[in-house]
């Protein structure tokens, strides 16, 4: 118990530091706009390779949740809906590409696409909404951030990116059985993943156990705030979400958890590593995911501050603890 309070009372201090440092920097100029940024990829080809799979199959549908513009760049975000064969036992959402400069993400989602599209019977009775690239003008120009300078997964509390409200907008009536969010690191060297507000380490641990047996290093020294990896795990308490969000430094993948969504998690490559080595790993670990999602039908834990109950521990207002902290901007 001690250790959680003083746990509690450092990441109120670093989350409060960033808030100011945040508006600092927004101050400063270092969120302005990009100018004159030379494009390095082709939405295009994006657009094709999803129209291909799209037509391959007839569980598939190619649409979008709306489209950004940028001055003379306008794009869409696509959005491929998988649906079941029968009634959905499980509802699922992958996404890719929130960071533009972290294009293993989106590849992955995309061979996904495509292996779906090349394998019907594959999962027959989930629905699937998949996103393959979140940020396209990011991912087109090689940026983490979009063409306003924001970085979009640090926006699911101010909604300022447009491509955050589109997400927002998306999802607010869906309750998915599985959220699975790829991303790269730089700064790693090896493989690692988030686990948002989650007790059960044991399906994260067998994300881990595969990539080992596939001879992939495990990241052992990432941090965030005063968290830390512990072999390839990161492990974010459902506390630390509403201290995220009044920092206004919400992720989309603590947003959606935020929201309800049963089970949520965010795969990290290594960009040091070979660009098919990060994809075997995106896709291995998403694999695991599914097929855990598959064969056992937990019921999804509804988190305390949804039910209006208050965690053991944690502080209520009125039977309803963080109530406030949770209105979405709209």
């Amino acid at each position: 118990m001690k250790k959680l309070l003083v746990t509690s009372i450092l990441l109120v201090i670093a989350l409060a530091l960033a808030a100011c440092v945040g508006s600092v920097v927004r101050l400063g100029g270092r969120s302005r706009p990009y100018r004159n940024v030379r494009r390095v990829r082709d939405l295009a080809t994006i657009q094709g390779r999803l129209k291909t799979a799209a037509a391959r199959s007839d569980r598939m549908a190619l649409g979008t949740l709306g489209s950004v513009h940028y001055g003379i760049f306008k794009a869409p975000l696509w959005r491929v809906a998988v649906s079941p064969k029968g009634p959905a036992e499980k509802r699922l959402l992958l996404t890719g590409g929130v960071h533009g400069n972290e294009p293993a993400g989106a590849e992955a989602m995309l061979r996904f696409i495509e292996r779906l599209a090349d394998s019907p019977d594959r999962y027959p009775n989930f629905a699937f909404d998949i996103i393959p690239l979140v940020n396209p003008w990011g991912w087109a120009h090689d940026r983490r951030r979009n063409q306003q300078g924001r970085d979009i997964n640090r926006d699911f509390a101010s909604f300022d990116a447009p491509e955050a409200r589109l997400i927002r907008d998306f999802v607010r009536d869906k309750r998915y059985d599985l959220v699975v969010d790829h991303h790269e690191h730089p700064g790693a060297s090896g493989f690692y993943l988030y686990q948002i507000d989650c007790d059960d380490n044991a399906l994260s641990r067998r994300v881990i156990a595969q990539q080992r047996e596939r001879g992939y290093p495990i990241e052992q020294d990432v941090r965030m705030v005063v968290f830390k990896t512990r072999d390839g795990l990161m492990r974010i308490p459902g506390w630390a979400l509403p201290l995220a969000k009044l920092a206004r430094m919400l992720s989309m993948t603590n947003y959606l958890r935020m929201q309800g969504h049963s089970r949520v998690f965010l795969i990290e490559t290594s960009t040091t590593q070979a660009w098919d080595d990060r994809l075997e790993m995106h896709q291995g670990a998403l694999d695991v995911l599914l097929h855990a999602t598959d064969v056992r039908a937990r019921p999804r834990r509804v988190p305390a501050w949804h039910t209006g109950q208050a965690r053991p521990g944690t502080p209520s207002s009125g039977g309803q603890p963080y109530r406030h902290l949770y209105r979405t901007h709209r």
